[in-house]
């Protein structure tokens, strides 16, 4: 099925409204900049949605103008089941589990939404991993750095966004005296709007504003009220931007996008320069993110690695050069294969059924993790009895019970998969909440739980062992 044919059924560019708050202005915004034609709607959970003419054969025989509206998860989830049918096919057998990558800025919305996809398609979800860890671990794959670490510097600018990541390599020798790789992420920094798309978008506005110019349409409605006049245009642009990647000049030319009347023209490089300049003036900060975040700066980089469509883009590349002290930038990777095979390594080495050479992944958490405990129904304890700012694997220092307990479980300073316990005694229902706590000073729920006491402590067995207060283990 072609976009530009039926740009209303065609679903492109799903992540830019992914788990996200319906808005009348975000929704217009994704029309009128990024060019996604469809009807966008909002669901019953106040999240983005989409609506479309409807493909089941009894409403339309009911309602000839019957519409159906997808959930984002739903849309995801087509995504996901195609490649889970071109991974069997590929595969020759079943396929149930997947590791999947996701940007590093996701929240745990979008997180847990993609997880739902991966169900709707038929998938277990064994991992979520950052795009640029699955690339790092790719890299990593046949090193050995045993005489000294490397640090090296991840620059990915794909179709949607800009990660940086600064990764350190280096040796690490087990129990039995092997050596294998072992790869850190030390900083991350990313521009959640940076991508290849935007220079897109630069170059489709180009040549509407160019079309309405013309002579022959002086008068008429503007071509971007064209649905399918502009998905022509955007698939010139594609075209367009390549090709002044490699040249100077490009000679545009569309024949009969509206009305009979064919776009013509020349297009410069400079011309392209200079649209695109308030997004050149973004492709720095997300280094300076990262090093800051590694505590490292660009003298302490042995080398850079640059992936992602966006990069072929001359000034992006002129711009690294200049912010990384005229450093070579280095292109081992493909940036879709790299994070392929190393999500693909990711998923053998968690599986018994693989035997791979074992390369050791540390990833820092995005933020703290602050976990409260507190009573279901406050009235029924004293409120004097609270605790606050203790650290994880700690252990009341008497049989007391602290019916409020609140603590930082994990820091950023921590690595994910570390696992910590909080020890406590408690004879009410309890509730638990989990609160991310951002380094700008913002909050998100994470998680929350609700434990019936009740149901957990067996009267009988508290009265033969002669236990008063239960003890729990978090």
């Amino acid at each position: 099925m072609s976009t530009s044919r039926f740009p209303k059924t065609t679903f492109a560019d799903v992540t830019s409204y992914f788990a996200m708050p319906y808005s009348e202005d975000v929704a217009k915004s994704l029309k009128l900049e990024k060019f996604i034609m469809n009807d966008f709607v909002e669901d019953e959970r106040g999240l983005f949605a989409v609506q479309t003419f409807s493909i089941d054969k009894k409403e339309l025989k009911e309602d000839a103008d019957a519409m159906t509206t997808y959930m984002s998860e739903e849309l995801a989830a087509m995504i996901l089941a195609y490649g889970r049918e071109l991974a069997e096919k590929q595969a020759g057998g079943l396929v149930r589990e997947t590791v999947i990558t996701v940007p590093s800025h996701w929240n745990q919305e979008k997180r847990r939404m993609l997880n739902d996809a991966a169900e709707l398609a038929g998938l277990s979800v064994i991992q979520l991993v950052h795009e640029n860890a699955a690339a790092a671990i790719m890299y990593g794959i046949d090193r050995l750095d045993t005489e000294k670490s490397i640090n090296v510097l991840i620059y990915n600018m794909g179709g949607r966004d800009t990660e940086v990541s600064v990764v350190q390599y280096s040796a690490v020798t087990d129990a039995k005296n092997k050596t294998f790789e072992h790869v850190e992420v030390l900083g991350e920094g990313v521009d959640e709007t940076l991508g290849g798309h935007e220079f897109d978008h630069v170059v489709v506005r180009i040549l509407a504003d160019k079309f309405n110019s013309l002579k022959e349409r002086q008068g008429k409605p503007d071509i971007r009220q064209n649905d399918r006049a502009m998905k022509r245009l955007y698939k010139e642009a594609l075209n367009i931007k390549d090709i002044l990647s490699a040249n100077r000049v490009v000679n545009v030319k569309i024949p009969e996008l509206a009305d009979y009347v064919t776009l013509a023209f020349e297009l410069t490089r400079e011309t392209f320069e200079h649209e695109c300049a308030s997004l050149f003036e973004r492709v720095k900060a997300p280094i300076t993110q990262a090093l800051t975040e590694a505590g490292l700066s660009s003298g302490d980089i042995d080398q850079i690695e640059i992936l992602g469509g966006a990069i072929r883009v001359p000034k992006v590349q002129a711009i690294l050069r200049e912010a990384l002290d005229d450093q070579e930038l280095h292109v081992h990777l493909n940036g879709d294969e790299a994070m392929s095979f190393g999500s693909a390594f990711i998923a053998a080495n968690s599986s018994t059924s693989f035997k791979v050479r074992k390369v050791y992944l540390t990833q820092h958490p995005k933020y703290d993790i602050r976990v409260k405990v507190a009573p279901l129904n406050p009235e029924a304890v004293d409120p004097s009895q609270t605790s606050q700012d203790k650290n994880g694997d700690e252990e009341d220092e008497d049989d007391s019970i602290t019916y409020e307990k609140e603590t930082v479980l994990y820091k950023r300073s921590d690595y994910l998969g570390q696992k910590k316990t909080i020890h406590l005694f408690y004879d009410v229902d309890m509730k638990i909440e989990a609160t991310a706590i951002y380094p700008d000073g913002s909050e998100e729920e994470l998680v929350s739980y609700q434990l019936n006491m009740t149901k957990v402590m067996d009267k009988e067995v508290m009265k033969r062992e002669k236990i008063t207060k239960p003890k729990m283990s978090l």
